[in-house]
């Protein structure tokens, strides 16, 4: 995803999923991404870190010609497994 936006990708049987990522502790007051702590906890993730990913849907919504209303998944939190408190990184 472009415009900033902070997102993980998944791969699983050959199909790859890109998920923006909603955390709030990733992101500064006015909606850019914090650097800092988005690449700590990408270094993390990137360890091999265990990690518990809350996720959820976005509200639904009509895009383009779609007669269907649709929602995305997103990550609305990242919990990593040994350090509960990683936000004060």
């Amino acid at each position: 995803m472009g415009g900033g936006k902070l997102c993980i990708s998944f791969e699983n049987n050959g199909f790859t999923a890109v998920v923006k990522v909603n955390d709030l502790r990733m992101h500064r007051r006015d909606g850019t991404v914090n650097q800092r702590v988005s690449n700590a906890a990408i270094s993390k993730l990137n360890n091999g870190q265990k990690v518990i990913l809350s996720v959820g849907l976005a509200r639904a919504f009509l895009a383009g010609n779609d007669t269907e209303r649709r929602h995305w998944l997103q990550i609305n939190n990242i919990h990593f497994a040994n350090d509960s408190t990683w936000s004060t990184l």
